[in-house]
């Protein structure tokens, strides 16, 4: 199975029509992931019946349908599979029978990740995933939109849809923007530390990743959970380059500008409880 960024094959006009489809496997609790998502392959063009997505009603199971039936009539071997990636989608028994299912037919798929899930969690590891395939974070940054473009320009290539760039191009930024208004704030966010600053007071860890703010990324932010050397001294002293940490951010700071050194950042703020080091 291949995960990204291109299906190796293209698919036929006959195939497409009859056969050809698309599943969006999630838990309903990360739906508003999953409706940007729908937004932007119906704005690129991608037809309703193309696409399987339960949280749907234009794209969920018919009245009076049984969906384990349903999806069985549904899933065949020119299924495409999207997983969205999250530690609510690997504690549903209902995700892992997709999950599951899908392996066994070898489907095709991408991987979607909810900003700051955890790629070392042993639930994601120990699964039929590849998880050293490339996936993408559904955070709006850069990074994320230059992953949905390659993931859009696929399945534009592969369904043979009509969409010129200025279209294309509108229907990913307004993407990005819907999931950088999506609040992460009280969920637990893990990310990597790619930089230690030692202050008298406190220890500032740059993330690898972006936390969604609500408003538009600047250019060269960067992200530092700050810890108190008072109330976190026992993480503080496990605090590495190169190692993960886990945190639930409560407050994510304004834009500073050319600051402290001439950094372009935000600082975050977690809660006392739930900081893990690994």
């Amino acid at each position: 199975m291949s995960s990204f960024p291109f299906f190796s094959k293209r698919i036929s006009d006959s195939s497409q029509d009859s056969q050809t489809n698309l599943f969006l496997s999630h838990n309903s609790k990360d739906k508003k992931y999953g409706d940007i998502l729908r937004e932007l392959l119906i704005g690129i063009g991608l037809r309703n019946d193309k696409l399987i997505y339960t949280s749907n009603e234009n794209n969920g199971v018919p009245f009076g349908k049984n969906i384990y039936n349903y999806l069985q009539e549904r899933l065949n071997d020119k299924t495409i599979v999207l997983f969205l990636l999250s530690s609510e989608y690997f504690s549903s028994v209902v995700c892992l029978n997709e999950l599951g299912a899908t392996w066994v037919k070898k489907h095709e798929y991408y991987n979607f990740y909810i900003p700051g899930f955890n790629l070392k969690d042993n639930n994601f590891l120990n699964s039929c995933i590849d998880n050293n395939s490339i996936g993408i974070f559904l955070n709006g940054d850069s990074q994320c939109r230059v992953g949905l473009k390659r993931f859009i320009d696929s399945i534009i290539h592969n369904f043979e849809l009509n969409c010129d760039d200025y279209r294309l191009n509108k229907e990913l930024d307004e993407a990005c923007r819907k999931f950088r208004n999506i609040s992460v704030l009280k969920k637990a966010f893990t990310a990597k530390i790619v930089e230690v600053d030692q202050k008298r007071n406190y220890t500032f860890c740059r993330l690898d990743a972006l936390l969604p703010t609500e408003e538009d990324f600047h250019e060269g932010e960067s992200h530092w959970l700050q810890l108190s050397r008072e109330y976190n001294k026992d993480i503080i002293e496990k605090v590495e380059k190169g190692k993960s940490i886990t945190f639930v951010p409560n407050k994510i700071t304004n834009f500073y500008e050319e600051a402290y050194g001439e950094k372009n950042f935000r600082n975050i703020y977690a809660d006392l409880d739930g900081i893990k080091i690994f």
